[in-house]
């Protein structure tokens, strides 16, 4: 046994078989080492008994700075992109704003005139002028009486109604504001007619026919309130107001069970209205 350990003979076989068969020339260092990278590689990746974090906190900081750094580039990209599509579509805006627009003609086309309305004498034309003349004096007096209105001088605002009135009978805010006139000043029967020729330029004004109830109810035309309340209330909902006038024409004509029945409609509404 001792003359084989000593033998260089014998170790040059071992050498010769050992390269043959591929292995390391020292099979007892080649373990040592394999079984040094496996507790090293083990060592690694086993974690820490004391906390449960791996063992190695460098490489795990390393990751997660990895990671940062490619959700960064990835937000940077997103922002990029979108700033991009912006910058695209802004650019198109401006092309479209700077683009030179073709300034159309003056004259578009040529209509004729028809021949009823064609000025071809001197009268037409003096009737237009006048009718231009009445319009804009019409305009000045109600001017005027508006801002006499506002400093209490409801007689002077009154002239200047009646005579836009004179000029043109139909003129709408004319009759609002005389009929409004006539209401401070308690003339209801003048008040009254104006509201009629209101509703007879356009019957459908709600709030004309509620100003014509409340002073057909001041004039003491109690029937005049019932019956037009009616007509009312076939186009318009609930007024609380309309209701109280005819609850109040009701007691005076009389009529208490019609009258019991508005209150409690009235009630209903309002059930705070302690003079109901």
């Amino acid at each position: 046994m001792s003359d084989k350990k000593n033998n260089p003979d014998s170790l040059g076989e071992q050498e010769l078989l050992g390269s043959f068969y591929e292995a390391p020339k020292n099979s007892h260092m080649a373990s040592k080492d394999s079984g040094r990278d496996r507790k090293k590689t083990s060592s690694i990746d086993r974690a820490n008994a004391n906390n449960g974090s791996l063992s190695n906190k460098k490489r795990d900081i390393s990751a997660l700075i990895y990671i940062l750094r490619l959700l960064i580039i990835l937000i940077l990209l997103v922002v990029g992109f979108f700033l991009t599509v912006q910058g695209i579509r802004l650019y198109q805006e401006r092309l479209l704003v700077e683009r030179p627009q073709k300034i159309p003609s003056a004259v578009m086309s040529e209509v004729p005139l028809m021949d009823s309305t064609a000025f071809t004498s001197e009268e037409s034309l003096d009737f237009f002028k006048n009718q231009c003349v009445q319009w804009q004096d019409e305009e000045t007096n109600l001017r005027a009486a508006r801002e006499l209105i506002k400093r209490e001088y409801l007689d002077k605002a009154l002239q200047r109604c009646n005579y836009v009135l004179s000029l043109n009978p139909s003129n709408r805010e004319a009759l609002e504001l005389i009929a409004d006139l006539y209401t401070r000043i308690d003339r209801q029967v003048e008040a009254i007619n104006a509201y009629v020729r209101l509703l007879n330029l356009d019957y459908k004004q709600i709030a004309v026919q509620e100003k014509l109830i409340e002073s057909l109810y001041f004039h003491e035309d109690y029937q005049a309130v019932v019956h037009l309340s009616g007509w009312y209330y076939e186009k318009a909902m609930f007024n609380e107001r309309v209701h109280y006038l005819l609850f109040h024409s009701y007691k005076k004509l009389d009529r208490m069970d019609e009258a019991l029945e508005i209150a409690n409609r009235i009630l209903k509404a309002s059930p705070d209205f302690q003079e109901i």
